[in-house]
């Protein structure tokens, strides 16, 4: 695979890479023990999947803070294998990738390079899968070490071998891992799995029958309260719902008939018949007390007025996942895709989503949010290695008329403790929401290594926030950075390139800019620009509504913030240089298997 040369800041202490491939890991805010041999449980769905039980093994870690990367092509096959399989493999953060399989019935094993033959591995047989005819497998929940892997087919009458592919732990630099040591999810932070977590497998055409610990359908799966255990939900291919026939209407005014035969149509609008709906999803229309056509299926609520129109929103299509804790999301396929549906985790923690594409989400992709401004009672979240596509909305009749894109690529609110890292935002409109009015709390929010690509806006929106957005590379983007209400943020090293707007405050908000580079941008930033990284700003920033005045200094205090006071740097693992930016963003950002070497 082609290698592309990476030059990171050597900033005392702060990791180098030669060359790499994410993947991901998890941390979780739960007392589940963790040991050394981290075993799970493969559950299936009711399609012809088949599993399998295993454990998943684990090496020490590399002590050095430099790890060079390399993607091992030696195959060494015994001599008395007559038909030797030739198959490569890529080693990534924590998985390997193997390319080149001849057929999906074949069987992929694995183990530490430094075991005998007999410590080889059986993977799971749904993580081998044929996208646009070709065949490729992924092995997950890998500490760092060397591995080998081996195929064979159904009879075991072809074997081959590849040696020595070498897994490094992939970056979790962030507040989702500061002072955090369990890992989110369902993963550990060495990148293994946690011990007694569950594993299922979940695609379009058992996404309503998968069943597991008495739930049925992956939405009550999800939302399932009794759980008492670490759940990993592995999506496979592309999981669809149909959403609302495509309409236009101009907005209701406040002085019309809101039932009158003008709109009928509208209030009667059915869904499209191309998929099978997933079940679980939210269907509610604003604009009248009771559906007109009730064999439609669809509920409605009574339309407010704002602004002097009837607000006739269209809230449907959205998963709601409340009140659970430990769950990683991840796809483990190339085509692994959430279609015209989004998810919001409401009152949750400890939750990893990664390696997905959203498309077409009529409302937001991907949203989390506590409840209230208690918002270190909700903590812990990871989104990483995400593509999120522009979204579509067939009903947009609010009065804004802000919807046809959906509502929201990434947006949080009421929580504390999260981390976006390595996402690819394609084209979004309203692409990342802090806090969904000025009053609203979040603590704790580092965005970085993020790709936004021809974005319009949100980049984030961010209010009452203490935020820290580094390493992230604005392409042709409207609106970028824009701080409101108290919010505080250090931004370092970030590249704007032919933006608009890269850089807003108001109402009380600050932006710390430290080595952002700002090339032909429309308008100068409105960030107060320092020469000195530990250089104070004055700010109002209080995330936590408790009177806590540190907060207005967290960037330079190691007590609130992973900082190395003594080198003055943000201690992460990956600090680019600015002018790299652009070409290290731009080859590590979204889901793995789309990550270049």
């Amino acid at each position: 695979m082609k290698k592309i040369k990476i030059f990171c800041l050597l900033f005392l202490g702060l990791t180098s890479l030669s060359s790499c491939e994410f993947s991901f890991g998890g941390s979780s805010s739960s007392n589940l023990e963790t040991s050394s041999e981290s075993s799970y449980e493969t559950n299936i769905s009711s399609s012809n999947m088949t599993s399998s039980e295993s454990s998943a093994e684990q090496v020490s870690s590399n002590s050095s803070n430099s790890v060079t990367s390399s993607s091992s092509q030696s195959s060494n096959s015994s001599s008395s294998i007559k038909n030797e399989i030739k198959f490569s493999c890529e080693g990534s953060f924590n998985s390997i990738l193997v390319n080149q399989i001849p057929d999906t019935n074949y069987k992929l094993y694995y183990k530490l390079s430094s075991e005998d033959d007999s410590k080889y591995k059986l993977v799971d047989s749904q993580l081998i899968n044929k996208v646009d005819n070709e065949i490729s497998g992924i092995i997950l929940g890998l500490k760092q070490g060397s591995y080998d892997v081996k195929l064979t087919d159904s009879k075991a009458s072809k074997i081959g071998y590849v040696k020595n592919v070498q897994v490094q732990k992939y970056d979790q630099s962030g507040y989702a891992s500061f002072k955090n040591s369990a890992g989110v999810g369902g993963y550990n932070l060495d990148g293994t799995i946690k011990t007694n977590a569950k594993i299922i497998y979940v695609d379009d055409s058992n996404k309503n029958s998968v069943e597991y610990n008495g739930k049925k359908g992956l939405a009550n799966i999800l939302n399932d309260t009794k759980r008492k255990v670490p759940l990993i939900v592995r999506i496979v291919g592309s999981i669809h719902t149909n959403q609302l026939k495509y309409k236009k209407f101009e907005p209701i005014k406040d002085d019309e008939d809101i039932n009158s035969s003008k709109y009928k149509d509208m209030f009667t609008n059915e869904y499209e018949t191309t998929y099978t709906n997933l079940d679980g999803l939210t269907s509610t229309l604003k604009g009248c007390k009771e559906n007109p056509n009730p064999d439609n299926g669809i509920k409605f609520s009574e339309a407010g007025t704002k602004n002097g129109y009837y607000d006739t929103d269209s809230g449907f299509n959205n998963m709601y996942i409340q009140n659970v804790e430990n769950i990683t999301i991840e796809g483990v396929s190339k085509d692994a895709t959430i279609h015209q549906w989004g998810m919001t985790f409401k009152r949750c923690s400890s939750i990893e989503v990664r390696n997905l594409t959203f498309s077409d989400y009529t409302e937001d992709a991907c949203a989390f949010e506590g409840d209230s401004n208690d918002v270190s009672k909700y903590k812990y979240f990871f989104f990483h290695h995400n593509t999120i596509n522009i979204g579509k909305n067939n009903w947009d009749v609010t009065y804004e008329q802000d919807k046809a894109d959906g509502d929201g690529g990434n947006d949080i609110k009421y929580i504390s403790n999260y981390t976006s890292a390595y996402n690819h935002f394609v084209k979004t409109h309203k692409t990342g929401l802090i806090g969904g009015s000025d009053s609203q709390l979040t603590a704790n929010v580092t965005m970085h290594h993020n790709y936004y690509d021809q974005c319009s806006s949100r980049l984030p929106l961010g209010r009452q926030a203490n935020m820290h957005i580094y390493n992230n590379y604005y392409y042709k983007c409207g609106t970028c950075q824009d701080i409101r209400a108290n919010a505080y943020v250090l931004s370092e090293y970030n590249y704007f390139e032919t933006c608009k707007k890269p850089q807003l405050t108001s109402s009380s908000a600050v932006i710390k800019s430290y080595n952002d580079v700002f090339n032909k941008c429309d308008n100068e930033s409105k960030a107060n620009i320092v020469t000195s990284r530990d250089k104070t700003v004055s700010n109002k920033n209080n995330p936590l509504g408790d009177g806590d005045k540190n907060f207005q200094k967290f960037d330079t205090n190691s007590d609130y913030f992973y900082y190395d006071s003594s080198k003055k740097v943000s201690d992460v693992e990956i600090l680019t240089a600015n002018k790299d930016v652009p070409s290290y963003v731009t080859s590590h950002s979204g889901s793995i298997f789309n990550i270049v070497l």
